[in-house]
């Protein structure tokens, strides 16, 4: 194939040659929490154009896949700037191109190298899972971002990592391990609540420990060390999560034994370790829940029919972030075994620089600093937020159900979040044949399912939906089929569709 994208060659040789130098930073974390504490934001974004369209000259060269895409949409070079000729090119998504290709016409060369390579797979939630092929160099880069983030969250470097995430084929397990086996002690547990629990008293109180798991997961092990008795009070913890959305209910719940509860966004897709959540991020999305001005500032005037979205701090050196249709589109600029530049990954969101950020927090009077607590550090990197899976809503009547605003509401419930483990959500048929969105919540073990509590769990969510969507509010008023229908399930009882290895949504 001829190789007419050619453009400003000594500008992508320069992001080339910035390559050592970033990893240099990253591994000599200090140095880049001074850095992310005064982000060169301006030179960051203008290279990370040039290393996207840098992924996208190596793609069309080495990958069959991708040049036989091009091909067919008879691409060609819009102009000779580079913004221009990234709009123009195609948005890659799972069925548009993973699924028309190989695995093997996907990689670099059309071949899956037998040294160094390693597959996983993510977790089907939303359908038939995906292998996923991963090289040496690209397994090595793994939770750079947030590896180099630790010591401006926690304040140290000397941690003792829990892995609690799932064990198995998927990208959360082992490459968990892997990317952050450099920072301090690391124990791969996976989701065992006994085996986490013993850890922490065998090795005791002395240690500052730092739990990775789905954020569920998380809240059980709280319950079942308070059930045995284990000394919360005695041990410094912070959690971080991933694989699905947090509310700042269940934050608060973690909240109860953890300094504090943090995020981190990716997929399998992608990498597990494209942004992290900060002291500022979580303070503003608090703030969000309260205020429609800040949301409405931050996140558009279409937020208030959407959850509050998650907010994340991302690298634009290590990812090209762009959101041109409300859906958040990544170009992974690092080298990788099978590239996929403008990469589609069906999250609902956008894009937030921080002169934007900060400008739309100071025209409503907030000062960012003054929303940290003593001694946390202020993070000014640029910033994505995701509202949520696309397919992951339930919708009746024409009101979308988000399962971010259920857990918000079921877990920002005392009395709720005591008693429920987990949820799922299902469109079903009443006796009547109307349709109607069920509310399946599983209860913590030895809880009863009791009729008050199903009218309580109604009327919280009735509350809440109400609250946090303007769409459900509306829908409520012009029709009772709106109002939630509540069934609870014994501890375990869950039926066979609904298990999965993190929480599943049912449409």
């Amino acid at each position: 194939m001829s190789e007419p994208w050619l453009v400003d060659r000594w500008a992508l040789w320069a992001t080339a040659a910035l390559r050592p130098l970033e990893r240099w930073l990253r591994a000599r974390p200090g140095i880049f929490g001074r850095i992310a504490c005064s982000y060169p934001e301006a030179i960051a974004t203008w290279l990370s154009r040039y290393a996207a369209y840098a992924t996208f000259e190596r793609t069309a060269r080495e990958v069959p896949a991708y040049r036989d895409l091009l091909q067919r949409e008879g691409w060609v070079p819009r102009s000779r700037t580079v913004q221009d000729r990234l709009d123009s090119l195609p948005l890659l998504t799972k069925d548009t191109y993973v699924r028309q290709y190989s695995i093997e016409e996907r990689c670099v060369g059309g071949r899956i190298p037998m040294d160094g390579t390693a597959v996983d797979e993510s977790s089907g939630s939303s359908g038939k899972p995906t292998n996923w092929v991963r090289g040496r160099e690209e397994r090595a880069n793994v939770y750079r971002l947030e590896q180099a983030a630790h010591p401006v969250l926690f304040g140290r470097t000397d941690l003792f990592t829990i892995n609690a995430f799932s064990m198995g084929a998927w990208a959360t397990g082992l490459m968990v391990t892997v990317g952050l086996d450099s920072v301090g002690i690391i124990k791969t547990i996976g989701p065992d609540v006994e085996k986490i629990i013993d850890t922490l008293r065998i090795f005791g109180p002395r240690y500052t420990y730092v739990i990775y798991g789905y954020p569920p997961f998380l809240k059980l092990l709280i319950e079942a060390g308070r059930e045995q008795g284990l000394p919360w009070q005695d041990y410094t913890l912070y959690g971080m999560t991933g694989g699905e959305g947090m509310s700042e209910g269940l934050r608060t719940c973690l909240e109860e034994v953890f300094v504090r509860a943090y995020s981190v966004y990716g997929a399998s897709d992608l990498e597990v370790g494209v942004g992290f959540e900060s002291p500022l991020t979580v303070a503003v999305r608090k703030l969000a829940h309260e205020r429609e001005d800040v949301r409405g500032a931050l996140f558009g005037e279409e937020s208030g029919v959407l959850p509050v979205p998650m907010l994340f701090h991302y690298d634009p050196l290590l990812h090209y972030v762009e959101a041109p249709h409300g859906t958040l589109v990544v170009t992974t600029t690092s080298p990788q075994l099978a590239p996929k530049p403008r990469y589609d990954i069906r999250d609902q969101g956008g894009v937030l620089s921080w002169r934007r950020f900060t400008a739309a927090l100071r025209g409503l009077g907030i000062e960012p600093r003054n929303l940290l607590r003593p001694g946390e550090a202020l993070i000014q990197m640029p910033m994505l937020y995701t509202f949520g899976r696309v397919d992951h809503t339930v919708s009746c009547m024409g009101v979308n159900v988000y399962p971010e605003d259920v857990q918000h509401a079921l877990y920002g419930d005392l009395e709720l979040a005591a008693a429920v483990r987990r949820f799922w959500l299902a469109a079903e048929d009443d006796k009547d044949g109307n349709p109607r969105v069920s509310y399946h919540l599983e209860l913590v073990p030895g809880r009863k399912a009791e009729a008050a509590l199903i009218d309580h769990a109604r009327d919280v969510l009735t509350r809440e939906l109400a609250r946090l969507n303007r769409d459900f509010q509306a829908g409520l008023a012009e029709s009772p089929l709106i109002i939630p229908v509540v069934h609870l399930h014994l501890a375990e009882s869950i039926p066979a569709q609904a298990q999965s290895l993190k929480l599943r949504y049912i449409s």
